[in-house]
């Protein structure tokens, strides 16, 4: 991992930690159910963790596994998300089929876990970071998009994507930062009057990275089109 992104991720556990633990005061209960979606998705602590059973400490993970860290396609094989069949998971709080996994933990979301979610994607309803539950249909589909994204980057590894295919990889690769700058930018606009100076001063340079990086990938998608045109 990249010392740029050691630091995003590290620093933004931090955020994550200071939003949980601000009093609500005068916040409407909107805005704490908010602030447990975005705790969870940043990768920090979760409400009530206590109710359940974290059976992580052989399994190597960390809070670093969070799904609002990742980037688009990978060079790696669609993973499986579903729990580990050798270990029954103790849940106290309830759980409807169906729910996402956890990456942190393994375990599926909690209905309320799910509840908050739901509340954050009226606001940020095109969000495709905050976790719903999917249909098998949208579960292949999903697949099915990850998979042609990965024939498309190895089409573009030798310089054989059409101009057609680096749009649409690109901008699958862009959506997941986009969607990531909407939620910072609101998290930042919330608690700004809650933030230290110095840590509001940090979290908004966060926000230029991944600004800066939206930007890398749109110049690496102007120069491949630009070759691929010219190839013609």
């Amino acid at each position: 991992m990249r010392k740029a992104e050691k630091f995003f991720i590290g620093f933004s556990i931090i955020i994550a930690i200071f939003i949980y633990f601000t009093k609500p005061d005068s916040h409407s209960a909107t805005e704490d159910d908010d602030k447990q979606a975005l705790a969870l998705l940043f990768g920090g602590p979760q409400k009530n963790n206590s109710l359940q059973k974290q059976k992580t400490e052989n399994k190597n993970q960390s809070i670093y596994d969070s799904d609002f860290w990742k980037q688009g396609v990978k060079n790696v094989p669609i993973e499986d998300t579903t729990i580990p069949s050798d270990e029954e998971p103790e849940i106290l709080e309830k759980v409807s089929e169906g729910n996402p996994i956890n990456p942190q933990t393994g375990l599926p979301y909690t209905d309320e876990q799910m509840e908050a979610f739901d509340k954050l994607r009226e606001k940020f309803p095109n969000n495709s970071l905050i976790p719903k539950r999917m249909t098998p249909e949208e579960k292949k589909a999903q697949e099915e998009k990850q998979r042609r994204m990965l024939e498309i980057q190895s089409k573009i590894s030798v310089r054989k994507a059409t101009p057609e295919e680096i749009e649409e990889y690109y901008e699958y690769q862009k959506k997941p930062i986009q969607d990531r700058l909407e939620l910072l930018r609101y998290v930042l606009e919330k608690l700004a009057d809650e933030l230290p100076e110095d840590l509001k001063g940090q979290y908004e340079e966060v926000l230029k990275m991944n600004e800066r990086q939206l930007e890398s990938l749109e110049e690496q998608k102007k120069a491949l089109l630009r070759t691929a045109t010219q190839g013609e």
